[in-house]
């Protein structure tokens, strides 16, 4: 999870659904980046820091549940398999 990230989204009002349209991106796609469960490419990065008005580093840090491993994060929230 990006708890900075999230953080940042509710600070300014806005849902899941609406950081994802500022951002151009789908809400499974912002849902992903938020989770920590996939990495925002570079064009969204860029986005996210103009939007969120804070540093990159400190928005794409992720904390990992303890009871979970990174893999077995990614792996669950995978619809592609």
């Amino acid at each position: 999870m990006r708890p900075h990230l999230k953080r940042a989204r509710e600070e300014l009002g806005l849902t899941g659904t609406e950081a994802a349209y500022r951002l151009g991106i789908s809400f499974h796609g912002y849902s992903a980046i938020e989770r920590g469960v996939r990495d925002p490419r570079g064009s969204t990065c860029v986005k996210m820091v103009e939007l969120f008005n804070l540093p990159l580093a400190e928005l794409l840090f992720v904390q990992h549940d303890s009871t979970t491993s990174p893999a077995q994060e990614e792996y669950a929230d995978d619809d592609t398999a």
